[in-house]
């Protein structure tokens, strides 16, 4: 039996009637024996006509026909066979060439040895492990198109593998660092395609309980999430966690959920810096204010001596008065002294009277520096309280996610958290404007109600304030 297929050889269908056959191929050998060009003077000629003449036998009758058709079966089944056999030793002998040059990062080699290994015939669709593996050597070659093509045939061949959805969203992470992700707007981005590949694959892993896989594809969303554009920080925190409980040991995870600890402290240290700033702000006002404090107090004092300058101005009149009739008995040795006295006495009384001009000055300075103060003092003490909180809450999860996701240690400023456990303690309350200020040698003034307390005072008679 000759191994030909008159049905390719000649365009005819295998569906097509017997007598329809017999038609066409009449009308072909008649077509040849009419034939007066050079083409029937070649040995092709004579080659063609003698299969014609043969393939009218062949489908003679319905019974030659079936006859021939089951033998044609038998040839191409034997040929298959031996194609299959071929195309495996093919595969089986280059292929394991190719992983060792991939192993040792020879891509451009193991490319080659892949292509000398499918010479003999492509994979079938179902070899996706195969064409998974020829992805990451066209990623390791910069042919990314490549890589993207063979790692889709690894998800058509096994569908349901999320393994082979996460290798196609290693293919698109590679791909969208090299190429323009925007996609001009006309699609989906490549961080996009890959966001939802992966989304499948958790899909996928989840519904066949495939923990490792699961693992894996939250492992990747983390770093998409992290890195990528459109990237969102709280999302990627989410998906880390989740790769993390599964298993502490994905890479990627680790580093998205580390470094957004560590850049959480670093952004609390600042806001501590800051509180150092507010601070020394307020004391800085606190200074200002008790300068003018003492300055008040300093005058306070002066209109206190001046008081008892009047009480010796009184006594040295009195004495003059007395002392006039005795002039002739003890000469004019009183007038001198009257006469000190009177000095002393105006000049004390045009001091007394410029400071009051001052006092009045100071004690307006005084009422706008201590709102100053006092609103410095205000926002200190909300900003301190605020911040203490924040950041006892995130050295509490931070010690959490220590203890549940393995996140190495990150530097955690002690002093502070040490001070934050202690309860704030406010700067000490200056006395209201236009209270005097206490004054060394002199009773002080309850800081509360501008009271005055004796020095043997401890609290406030007036309102309890513990004395300063």
């Amino acid at each position: 039996m000759e191994k030909i297929n008159y049905y390719e050889k000649f365009g005819i269908s295998r569906g097509m009637e017997l007598e329809k056959i017999q038609f066409k191929i009449r009308e072909k050998i008649q077509d040849a024996e009419n034939d007066d060009s050079e083409y029937s003077y070649t040995d092709k000629y004579k080659e063609d006509l003698k299969a014609l003449r043969e393939a009218i036998k062949v489908f003679e009758s319905e019974e030659s026909r079936k006859s021939y058709d089951e033998a044609l079966d038998r040839v191409e089944e034997t040929a298959s066979s031996t194609y299959d056999a071929d195309k495996s030793e093919t595969l089986d002998k280059w292929l394991p060439d190719a992983k060792k040059y991939y192993k040792i990062g020879h891509y451009d080699l193991a490319k080659t040895a892949y292509e000398n290994a499918v010479s003999g015939g492509s994979p079938d669709l179902e070899d996706s492990d195969i064409f998974e593996f020829v992805s990451q050597v066209c990623l390791g070659t910069c042919e990314h198109e490549e890589a993207l093509k063979f790692a889709n045939k690894a998800v058509v061949g096994q569908p349901d593998n999320p393994y082979f959805l996460i290798n196609k969203s290693i293919v698109l992470s590679d791909f969208e660092r090299f190429a323009d992700s925007t996609n001009g707007g006309r699609g989906p981005t490549l961080v996009e395609i890959e966001k939802m590949t992966l989304d499948l694959a958790v899909q996928l892993a989840t519904e066949n309980n495939d923990i490792v896989n699961l693992g894996h594809a939250y492992n990747n969303l983390a770093f998409v999430w992290y890195h990528r554009r459109g990237s969102d920080r709280d999302t990627a925190q989410g998906y880390a966690e989740k790769a993390l409980e599964i298993f502490r040991g994905w890479t990627d995870a680790n580093e998205v959920l580390q470094d957004i600890y560590n850049k959480k402290n670093a952004n609390l240290k600042k806001e501590i810096q800051r509180e150092k700033e507010k601070e020394s702000a307020m004391k800085k006002a606190q200074e200002e204010l008790n300068k003018v404090d003492k300055e008040i107090a300093e005058l306070y004092a002066a209109q206190e001596k001046t008081k008892k300058m009047k009480t010796v101005f009184a006594v040295g009149v009195v004495v003059a008065i007395i002392g006039l009739p005795l002039l002739a008995l003890y000469g004019l040795g009183l007038i001198p002294l009257i006469g000190g006295i009177i000095t002393a006495y105006i000049g004390h009384k045009g001091k007394a009277f410029g400071g009051a001009f001052r006092l009045r000055n100071l004690q307006e300075t005084r009422s706008k520096l201590y709102g100053d103060f006092d609103r410095k003092k205000n926002d200190y003490e909300k900003f301190r309280k605020n911040l203490t909180n924040q950041y006892k809450n995130f050295c509490a999860k931070f010690k959490e996610a220590s203890e549940k996701y393995g996140i190495n240690y990150i530097n955690i400023d002690q002093a502070y958290l040490n001070a934050a456990s202690a309860p704030v303690i406010a700067p000490a309350q200056l006395p209201a404007p236009g209270v005097a200020a206490p004054v060394a040698g002199t009773s002080a003034f309850c800081t509360g109600c501008g009271n005055k307390l004796e020095p043997d005072d401890v609290f406030c008679q007036k309102c309890g304030t513990r004395k300063a």
